[in-house]
């Protein structure tokens, strides 16, 4: 029995943050699972 797993369509904000953090962590070589701007639980 195969389960299907839904995901949301994508969104980008109308100022354009997404971009600029995608851009920002291929620049630092920062691609892993927890980002610097991410808040810690």
């Amino acid at each position: 029995m195969n389960k299907k797993i839904f995901l949301s369509s994508p969104h980008m904000s109308d100022e354009g943050f997404e971009k600029e953090y995608v851009k920002e962590a291929f620049d630092t070589n920062w691609i892993a699972p927890l980002r610097r701007k991410c808040k810690q639980i």
